[in-house]
């Protein structure tokens, strides 16, 4: 069960569980009639509503944390199409300084991966090597496990090519 879902997935039990228990105090008050069993069946009818509480809590919380996520990915992806546009603009060194920030700021975000990539292709055609390799080595450890990203070379595949070529390159000269 994923993590976000455990709180509500607690509070959807602990409400069964309180109405099982509140159904059946009510069944033995009906059938004995006893104030004692009236006074449990009244005690256990609160719980009913603070399991309702805590689910709405827990649901909101995980929206929240989702809504979160979202805007992290909007930001990443602003602040990445823009190094793009400057990189159409050829203004090169802006825009790899543009996707170190996008590295940076968003590392665990789809755009911080292509921004990884982006940026050790850019940084090899600025003859940096050693900071294209360094970022195709990051793009190789971000994408060993994708197989399909590209057809018919994967991005893992692709990356690890491409890596060796930035080291063949760098060794040329």
């Amino acid at each position: 069960m994923p993590q976000r879902k455990r709180v509500e997935m607690i509070a959807l039990l602990g409400l069964l569980v309180q109405i099982v228990f509140l159904g059946i105090s009510y069944a033995l008050f009906t059938k004995s009639a006893s104030p004692a069993v009236a006074a449990q069946t009244w005690f256990l009818l609160p719980g009913v509503a603070v399991w309702l509480m805590v689910l709405l809590h827990g649901r909101q919380r995980r929206l929240a944390q989702a809504e979160r996520e979202e805007m992290e990915e909007s930001r990443a992806s602003a602040l990445f199409h823009k190094g793009l546009e400057l990189y159409r603009k050829n203004s090169a060194p802006e825009a790899v300084q543009v996707l170190h920030d996008v590295m940076e700021k968003y590392p665990d975000t789809y755009y911080g991966a292509q921004a990884h990539f982006r940026f050790a292709k850019w940084s090899n055609e600025l003859d940096r090597y050693g900071d294209a390799e360094k970022a195709f080595s990051k793009v190789v450890d971000l994408y060993a496990d994708v197989e399909d990203l590209w057809q018919p070379m994967s991005l893992g595949e692709f990356a690890a090519w491409a890596r060796g070529a930035v080291a063949l390159s760098a060794g040329d000269e």
